[in-house]
């Protein structure tokens, strides 16, 4: 959540019908003590509210998909998927980062790949076009990023060290070495 004044994200642990336990995604209104589950079905990973408390974009991952990413929308309760996960069950989405104007969502695709571990890709989704993008490939190493508070830049850690991104020509400054 954004604020203890206004709706939260939470992930909740708990059994299903069948007895099996799996993540559910609730709201929770700290105000009123109000719960509503927004999503029961297959199993919900993190969940972060946007910036402007409309949406919340999450995890889901079910049988045949390790981890996609979702978004919905807290008005109308439509939810769609942001991302395509892989039924190889080696890919998944994570970590992911809110622009401040609650447009775009920029997340981690991780990737098991014997004998290297895991590869990631820095990605993108505009909300308003729905197009999904790299912004910086596996080559990279990129393990964590987060938009710049006016949005037109990203820091991220990658294989180089510390860096920052200017938006949108993807122009890379690194500014803590890795080695420091």
């Amino acid at each position: 959540g954004n604020s203890l004044r206004s709706d939260l994200a939470v992930t909740v642990h708990e059994k299903n019908s069948r007895g099996a336990i799996e993540n559910h995604l609730y709201t929770y209104n700290p105000a009123s003590g109000h719960w509503q589950g927004l999503v029961t079905d297959g199993s919900v990973g993190e969940a972060l509210m946007s910036p402007d408390n409309s949406k919340i974009v999450f995890a889901l991952g079910t049988n045949e998909d390790l981890g996609s990413f979702w978004i919905i929308d807290l008005k109308t309760g439509e939810k769609r998927k942001l991302t395509n996960g892989e039924k190889d069950q080696d890919t998944w989405h994570a970590y992911g980062t809110w622009r401040p104007d609650s447009q775009e969502t920029a997340f981690l695709q991780l990737r098991r790949v014997t004998g290297k571990g895991v590869e990631t890709k820095l990605m993108a989704s505009s909300l308003s076009s729905g197009a999904t993008t790299v912004l910086l490939g596996p080559e990279v190493g990129v393990t964590a990023a987060c938009y710049s508070p006016d949005g037109t830049r990203l820091a991220a850690i990658t294989g180089q060290g510390l860096e920052i991104i200017k938006l949108p020509g993807l122009e890379r400054v690194v500014i803590v070495p890795k080695s420091s």
